[in-house]
């Protein structure tokens, strides 16, 4: 019997959406994301060009309301491309 452990890395959100202030220069389609997002307790991550874009500003806007945000080089990405043999 093999063991695992469990990792959560999501916080409980029970808000309106009109709680969840986002600013003004994001589109309509990325501000129903993510409230989309948070109502679903699904982490965010943000990536774009390597260059000043508002990603920073925007992962500090959502951070500073307790929402779960990374920048896309914080994470570790993991492609199994292959079938694992269980």
């Amino acid at each position: 019997m093999k063991n695992y452990q469990a990792v959560s890395v999501r916080r409980k959100y029970d808000r309106h959406e009109s709680e969840i202030k986002l600013p003004f220069w994001l589109s309509n389609s990325t501000k129903e994301l993510i409230v989309s997002a948070v109502k679903n307790n699904t982490p965010i991550i943000i990536t774009g060009a390597q260059k000043p874009t508002g990603k920073t500003s925007l992962k500090n806007i959502l951070e500073s309301q307790n929402i779960l945000v990374f920048e896309e080089w914080e994470c570790a990405k993991i492609v199994l491309d292959e079938p694992i043999d269980l």
